[in-house]
């Protein structure tokens, strides 16, 4: 089994990173890190006809990445996977819980409201009801 943990390389994620870790010591499980590479919604269908190198350029860049973040987790004696694919988020996700079985999929939250939300909809909130195990979404910390 293992603890997998969501990033797109933002602060959110970052802060899920922590809890995923956090969980995966204390349970003695494997850290899963994915990256799913996906276009940005007003470009899926500006950029389809060329998807497959834009797609290759961010995975090559999403692998290297993910090899700093895994390298000094893994010199802590952590077991650390990673695993870059592309698609829809919330699809990959749990298309990759679904095959792996892990015990947790932890990923963070931007919190988006209004507009935004509407318009690019939240990976978080689709995650938890397309996933297979249970979720754990890493809210943004509270602005004082």
């Amino acid at each position: 089994m293992s603890i997998l943990c969501a990033t797109d390389f933002s602060s959110q994620a970052a802060r899920a990173l922590n809890v995923a870790t956090h969980w995966a010591r204390r349970l003695g499980e494997r850290l899963m890190l994915v990256h799913v590479v996906s276009p940005p919604p007003a470009l899926q269908h500006e950029i389809a006809a060329g998807f497959g190198t834009f797609t290759d350029a961010l995975r090559e860049v999403a692998e290297k990445e993910l090899a700093k973040i895994a390298e000094p987790l893994r010199a802590e004696g952590l077991q650390v996977d990673v695993r870059v694919t592309a698609g829809a988020a919330d699809g990959v996700l749990a298309s990759i819980a679904a095959e792996t079985r892990p015990k947790l999929i932890v990923l963070g939250t931007h919190g988006r409201k209004g507009v935004r939300r509407a318009l690019l909809g939240s990976v978080a909130e689709r995650t938890v009801d397309a996933a297979p195990c249970p979720v754990l979404v890493v809210p943004e910390p509270a602005i004082e």
